[in-house]
């Protein structure tokens, strides 16, 4: 089902000329963005054990080894922005390289 899901929003960005990226996002919700943590890429060969600074504390927050606390999925979707490698971040998380969006204008209804 979730396969069948991802075709038909690619369709539909073919259709609309809208650029579809898959993006691998392996660990992004293991590892923590606030500590900058490495995102490896999972790989069925790799016997490696990966350690993170942060850890889950409850369903929905994530803290860093700091003790800051971030929402999970805000915590996963920033690594895999990340781990995209289309945006890069400053230290103090100002976004260094932003994509120009061309956006269509709307037509005014009467």
């Amino acid at each position: 089902p979730f396969q069948k899901l991802i075709s038909a929003i690619e369709n539909k960005c073919l259709k609309e000329g809208i650029r579809f990226l898959r993006q691998e996002e392996s660990y992004t919700s293991k590892a923590s963005f606030l500590d900058r943590d490495i995102l490896p890429v999972w790989s069925k060969d790799d016997k490696a054990s990966y350690h993170f600074s942060g850890k889950r504390i409850t369903r929905g927050l994530y803290q860093s080894k700091s003790g800051k606390c971030i929402h999970a999925d805000i915590n996963g979707a920033l690594n895999t922005l990340i781990k995209s490698g289309i945006v890069k971040l400053e230290e103090n998380f100002q976004i260094k390289t932003p994509n120009l969006l061309y956006v269509q204008k709307r037509k005014a209804v009467a």
